[in-house]
């Protein structure tokens, strides 16, 4: 499975996840309407993902697993005068 890293310090997450989503997706030759049936969520609900929009973790997770993607929260790194 390949990893969404949730580091806050590339772009957007909800962005970054979208990109994945759509080319898993693309990737594996499926469509939004396949990734809904495969998923048991509407195709709107893809649409979604892949807009970036806000979802449920669990419907992510869902999806995600069709995809043959994974979510992995990354703490986040600093830089040492932000300790300071």
């Amino acid at each position: 499975m390949e990893d969404v890293d949730m580091d806050p310090l590339h772009t957007d997450p909800l962005s970054q996840i979208a990109r994945k989503a759509i080319a898993a997706r693309h990737a594996l030759g499926l469509t939004q309407a396949d990734v809904a049936e495969q998923s048991g969520v509407s195709r709107p609900t893809v649409m979604n993902l892949e807009l970036g929009r806000p979802l449920r973790v669990d419907t992510l997770l869902r999806m995600f697993d069709v995809l043959g993607l994974e979510l992995r929260a990354v703490a986040p790194r600093y830089k040492a005068d932000q300790h300071e």
